[in-house]
């Protein structure tokens, strides 16, 4: 879908692209066939959309997949996809806040209904909710293989950002717990109606079969992660120790795996945090 059709089914509805929810809308079909051909969908596979716009990727997504279900916000722009996505059975749009919404209802109802072999995500995701949305699905452990999304270029630098890096932090680690992260392409603002103000991203997250940190272990390697990025100029000593331990207690942790007492928690791997972790517990 072009600018000027763009223009013309808003119109018609007498809407804009509003600014709260996001809505900056794909106008370039080589980036909506490298979204779909990254998230890998197979005919037994269910796809979920958040932010679905005018339903351009939507009605790519519902050519290859078994099932595809749509969440969109925006109560006006519903009713424009039900127009616009009449032409398909294997849809499911649902007016719903993503951040609010029970995926795992969702992917149960729909594995039961449609005999689904796969679940991926394969979104133009609205930036605003893009950290807490990646994070949602993977921490939730959803049954989700792959999530294919567009995002902010800034976001994407943080989930591949490596160790002592000004982008590595938190989410980073979150990520890497759960998923192998890939940027697929960046993206101009041209590309979009009405163009952002920022470059955009597809970044592929490949879900582990297992994630890194054991359920029974993961709240508190988490627990210390946070608490390590709370205040990034200051040591991991004193950023620890603000969360309930002691400096001796920490400096031996750091000291009985190998790193020095004054080392900043932006310079740690993973691996590291679960290693002190497994020491401070």
């Amino acid at each position: 879908m072009q600018k000027h059709e763009i223009n013309e089914v808003l119109n018609r509805h007498g809407l804009r692209p509003e600014k709260r929810f996001g809505q900056n809308f794909l106008i370039d079909t080589n980036i909506l066939e490298k979204v779909v051909d990254a998230a890998e969908i197979s005919v037994d596979d269910l796809v979920i959309e958040v932010g679905p716009g005018l339903g351009v990727l939507t009605k790519q997504l519902a050519s290859r997949a078994k099932h595809v279900v749509s969440i969109e916000i925006d109560k006006k722009l519903v009713s424009i996809l039900e127009h616009e996505l009449r032409g398909f059975n294997n849809i499911s749009l649902i007016q719903a806040d993503a951040m609010k919404t029970d995926l795992r209802q969702i992917i149960e109802e729909v594995r039961a209904a449609h005999g689904i072999k796969a679940v991926k995500v394969a979104a133009n995701l609205p930036y605003n909710i893009t950290t807490p949305f990646i994070c949602t699905c993977l921490e939730q452990e959803l049954g989700i293989e792959r999530i294919v999304v567009m995002i902010q270029k800034e976001a994407a630098e943080r989930f591949l950002a490596k160790p002592g890096t000004k982008a590595y932090g938190a989410a980073t680690l979150t990520t890497q717990c759960f998923a192998n992260t890939k940027l697929v392409a960046t993206v101009p603002p041209t590309c979009f109606y009405p163009p952002p103000d920022v470059i955009s991203a597809i970044t592929l997250f490949d879900v582990l079969p297992e994630p890194q940190i054991p359920i029974n272990h993961r709240a508190f390697v988490f627990e210390i992660i946070r608490a390590a990025f709370s205040t990034r100029r200051k040591t991991l000593v004193n950023c620890l120790s603000r969360d309930g331990f002691t400096k001796p207690q920490i400096t031996a942790a750091l000291e009985s795996i190998g790193l020095d007492a004054n080392i900043r928690g932006e310079t740690l791997s993973l691996e590291q945090f679960i290693q002190l972790a497994g020491t401070l517990h």
